[in-house]
């Protein structure tokens, strides 16, 4: 009869992160409540990003003390150049240079892969996101907004205006009327710009809710 023996590895110190358990991705859910609570915070972490890593590089980087996840730093999928992270660090933890470790090593990923600028959004009201981002010689770029409907006034009651119609022989009447109003679109409605505050992998640093 064969014995079965079930071994609990405790993580311990610092860990770069391929793939998400459920279990995981529940620790880093309450890192983020929880951070997000000390300072009034809207800080984002995309768990279906993470739930759907594949495995083969390092985006995510995590710090555990005693077994329980601190802090985190997490690179995107979105760019080859630039990438975004998102960064935190258990209230009770920061002041230790956790986050600058894992700052470290998301630099030493970032250079291996030939990637220029590592970019991050630090809220406002971040004391210690800005604190830390100042510390690392970080320099403002762009800026992010967003708005809130404080005061939504019903419009009525909704009335069908569009009609579908078989096209008949003047259709092309429409067409040339499309293409004509087609021109002045992108004056009338141009993108809005995206912002962000950078950071480049050949010096400097940023982090969002951990000063140093």
């Amino acid at each position: 009869m064969s014995e079965v023996i079930m071994m609990n590895m405790v993580r311990e110190g610092l860990v770069r992160q391929r793939t998400w358990s459920e279990d995981e991705l529940s620790e880093a859910r309450r890192l983020l409540e929880v951070c997000n609570a000390y300072e009034g915070l809207s800080l984002k972490l995309d768990v279906w990003m993470l739930r759907s890593r594949k495995g083969n590089e390092v985006n995510d980087f995590l710090y555990y003390e005693d077994g329980k996840l601190v802090g985190l730093l997490a690179l995107d999928e979105y760019g080859a150049r630039d990438k975004e992270f998102t960064g935190m660090v258990l209230p009770e933890y920061r002041r230790r240079g956790i986050f600058s470790k894992l700052l470290a090593v998301a630099k030493e990923e970032a250079r291996a892969r030939g990637i220029e600028r590592l970019i991050l959004i630090c809220e406002r009201f971040s004391r210690s996101g800005q604190a830390f981002v100042e510390a690392c010689g970080a320099v403002y770029d762009f800026s992010e907004h967003k708005m809130v409907l404080a005061d939504f006034k019903e419009r009525g009651e909704y009335k069908e205006r569009i009609s579908l119609r078989k096209a008949g022989p003047h259709g092309d009447q429409f067409r040339s009327l499309y293409r004509g109003d087609e021109k002045e679109y992108p004056a009338k409605y141009g993108e809005s710009a995206r912002s962000v505050l950078p950071w480049e992998t050949r010096g400097g640093g940023g982090g969002m809710s951990e000063p140093g």
